[in-house]
């Protein structure tokens, strides 16, 4: 059986602004470690924006990958792959708009 999360997306960033993008409830039936790899990409599929740093773990359990968008509104959607080490994994994914910038 492949790992399970929740995935958490933030409703929105503003553009080339950093926000942690999360999954929470992180478990492997088999109780192995589960890896996560984000990656974020725009209608046409490419990647946009720019992730920063490693994936880390909150306080509350919830395991996020740093994120600064790009320059530009946009729409991204976000794929989180949880994968535990006997080749079984499971794709989440969301839409997360990319707003102007707050003035």
């Amino acid at each position: 059986k492949p790992p399970t999360g929740e995935f958490v997306p933030p409703d929105h960033i503003y553009v080339g602004k950093t926000a942690p993008v999360c999954v929470d409830n992180v478990k492997d039936p088999n109780g192995d470690r589960v890896s996560l790899v984000f990656v974020f990409q725009d209608t046409n599929g490419n990647e946009v924006g720019q992730k920063i740093g490693p994936v880390w773990q909150q306080p509350g359990g919830a395991w996020c990958q740093n994120y600064q968008a790009p320059d530009e509104p946009q729409q991204v959607t976000v794929f989180v792959t949880l994968s535990d080490g006997r080749g079984g994994s499971v794709t989440l994914s969301d839409n997360v708009p990319i707003w102007p910038d707050q003035f």
